[in-house]
């Protein structure tokens, strides 16, 4: 089966809501699941689950986030942040979309 996760998760490394999400995503992949996780979180990318340009994963899950940035975010004003916030949010819906229609996952939540 196929499974798709999205909200605002921290994936992979984060909140005790990301920890939930890696658990139960590790544990669907070990079953031999396929798991996709897209969040809307505020995320950098770790060089180490680059698996190709623009496609992330952990541990055979594949992530991807719509709101992403590099190096420190403290500087970053209220608007900008916001501006980023909204544009994830639109991003995340156009982004899901397509995978649905695309990969026909059996799962989503």
């Amino acid at each position: 089966m196929k499974y798709l996760i999205t909200g605002w998760i921290p994936f992979p490394y984060g909140s005790a809501s990301a920890s939930r999400i890696r658990t139960i995503s590790k544990g669907l992949t070990e079953l031999g699941e396929e798991v996709q996780v897209v969040t809307t979180a505020r995320i950098s990318h770790r060089k180490e689950d680059v698996v190709a340009p623009g496609r992330y994963a952990w541990h055979a899950i594949r992530y991807q986030t719509t709101n992403s940035f590099s190096g420190d975010s403290k500087g970053a004003s209220l608007y900008a942040r916001m501006r980023d916030f909204i544009s994830a949010q639109f991003q995340a819906y156009f982004r899901i979309r397509k995978i649905i229609k695309e990969e026909r996952p059996d799962v989503i939540f």
